[in-house]
């Protein structure tokens, strides 16, 4: 696949070049998107809506190295200190993320669940790694002084401080300012400050930040003024200004004068905010409003953060409504931020995150697109792509592809390995069993990912915040004897999290199967391409066996996985 890079000590589309990744000795990494191959013939227990068919593939899922499911929601990628950083949003612990505002035709909202801890989307998750494909649990973050889940982080320097800047969104109200915070440390993965409010106006809903080439930063935002589209369904879709404003130095606030002040949009279907600059060039994404549902991304450029400001027809701000489409179904989710990284030689990649969310059958529909997804999002996947430019710096419409290559900063004479990547299958029901016969799993314990999903009951409910029975893991032995463990809901997290079933001395494994009575949703697996020749990977049911030949259920064993440089 071709990638577009360019020099960091170069201005001018005339001077970006086209080059295979490999050229050069310049590394780089493979990232899967999407399943090349469905590997569970088109059956997961999670089937989509109808207006979202999953056109790209089936979404994948990436593992740390301890064995647990990435956590990439909101996900952004950072490079300090020699080494690469995600932050994302931690959902494994459990949330619902019921669609806000009126729906025309009186849906009930449901959310009385009886008292108890549900955990929830509870803080910001970091990860580090050399080279974008395997990638470390560093520590959760949980900030003290936000209201409301925090959401969107994205990492700053200050070089007048010393100080690394996280900023962050808590909070759904919608306003004219007030919902972003920001946290310091002396180091990217903390300790935290406690958050405090970032000083300015226009500083809420959705914004990303980008540092110029004299090393200031500039933040845009969609601000909310209170206005609402009148011809939308029951007049309740909010309208947004889009704005560009240059931060202090410390990073903790904007300036907020005139001359650093611009209003890129006004009263525009337009969120999902991102921004950076690379060749000259400025760069704004973003898409129109939608609650966990794939929309088109649109993109806006200028030669400077403060405009002018347009689109590839000619439109200049403020006169602005939309930006030029370069993906005409968001490629299956949902623009949320751009990372510009460095390479070697001293090059620079500009990485789309696309937030992947997942659907049902009866997600909230309108005008044959998808407005509010599945209300569990634990399991949802980010889409990394490289930005493409023409020799004039327009943006390239995006492929979707499965896979990406992304370059590497190191300039080592060698290739990173592929990404491994696993298909969630969420078909553990109380009428239906997962058996996995014919691998080895050596001494044991057996340690393999397993996570919970309540099914959905449409736009404003959930059955219920936990599975109402435990999950149930069965060792069959070759000599007949048999043990089991079972696991409390509560023990089970809602994305793939390691479990560990202990093994008898001696005994050759026969089988491992995962049941459960659970009434009200499934309990789920990772599955990996078959590995082992005579291996089975099923589920039973009333009607019979389901097999999938070409998969063997993921089992982590420390060290196998992953070779660090």
């Amino acid at each position: 696949m071709l990638l577009l890079y360019t020099l960091a000590a170069i201005v001018g589309w005339s001077q970006v070049i086209q080059c295979l990744p490999t050229a050069s000795g310049i590394p780089y990494a493979t990232i899967r998107n999407f399943v090349t191959t469905d590997i569970l013939n088109g059956d997961d227990g999670m089937p989509p809506s109808p207006d979202a068919p999953l056109s790209y593939g089936k979404p994948v899922l990436h593992v740390d190295t301890d064995g647990n499911a990435i956590e990439e929601h909101n996900g952004r990628l950072f490079y300090y200190n020699d080494q690469y950083y995600m932050f994302a949003e931690k959902w494994a612990c459990g949330r619902f993320s019921f669609f806000l505002g009126n729906v025309t035709g009186g849906y009930p909202r449901n959310q009385n669940f009886p008292p108890g801890d549900y955990g929830g989307q509870c803080g910001i998750v970091i990860y580090t790694s050399p080279d974008l494909t395997t990638w470390k649990f560093e520590t959760l973050v949980q900030p003290q002084g936000v209201k409301g889940s925090p959401t969107k982080p994205k990492l700053l320097y200050s070089s007048a401080t010393g100080k690394y800047v996280l900023w962050l969104k808590a909070g759904n109200e919608l306003g004219f300012t007030g919902g972003l915070y920001y946290l310091t440390a002396d180091s990217p993965t903390g300790p935290w400050s406690n958050a405090t409010v970032a000083t300015g106006d226009h500083l809420a809903h959705d914004f990303d930040i980008a540092q110029g080439e004299d090393g200031s930063h500039y933040i845009v935002t969609d601000a909310f003024r209170g206005n609402f589209d009148p011809e939308s369904a029951g007049g309740s879709l909010p309208m947004w200004d889009v704005w560009v404003q240059k931060l202090l130095p410390d990073l903790t606030g904007v300036v907020g004068t005139n001359d650093t002040t611009v209003q890129v949009m006004d009263t525009v279907d337009s969120q999902g905010i991102g921004v950076a600059t690379i060749g000259g060039k400025w760069y704004i994404t973003g898409g129109p409003t939608c609650g966990n549902c794939e929309v088109p991304i649109q993109y806006l450029s200028a030669s400077s953060p403060l405009g002018p400001w347009s689109n590839e027809a000619g439109v200049i701000s403020p006169d602005l409504k939309q930006g030029t489409i370069i993906a005409g179904r968001g490629c299956g989710g949902q623009n949320k931020g751009l990372n510009k990284l460095p390479t070697a030689n001293g090059g620079e990649v500009v990485i789309s995150a696309i937030w992947g969310y997942r659907t049902s059958p009866i997600s909230l529909a309108w005008a044959g697109m998808v407005q509010h997804g599945d209300n569990s999002q634990a399991i949802s996947s980010t889409y990394w792509y490289p930005l493409e430019f023409d020799e004039g710096g327009r943006v390239k419409e995006y492929t979707c592809a499965a896979e990406v290559q992304l370059p590497l900063v190191e300039q080592r004479q060698r290739k990173v390995p592929v990404m491994p990547s696993y298909q969630p299958d969420c078909r553990v029901r109380d009428n239906t069993t997962f058996v996995q016969t014919g691998l080895d799993f050596g001494e044991g314990p057996i340690r393999i990912p397993v996570f919970q999903r309540t099914d959905d009951l449409g736009p404003y409910a959930q059955d219920g915040p936990v599975m109402d029975a435990a999950l149930v893991m069965t060792v069959q032995y070759e000599d007949g004897t048999q043990s089991s463990v079972s696991f409390p809901a509560s023990d089970v997290s809602w994305a793939p999290t390691i479990v560990e079933v202990p093994l008898e001395t001696g005994q050759p494994v026969k089988s491992l199967s995962l049941s459960t009575t659970a009434t009200n949703g499934c309990y789920g697996v990772l599955a990996e391409p078959k590995k082992m020749q005579g291996s089975k990977y099923a589920v039973v049911d009333a009607d019979g066996e389901d097999e999938a030949a070409d998969a063997q259920v993921y089992v982590h064993v420390d060290g196998s996985d992953w070779t660090p440089w």
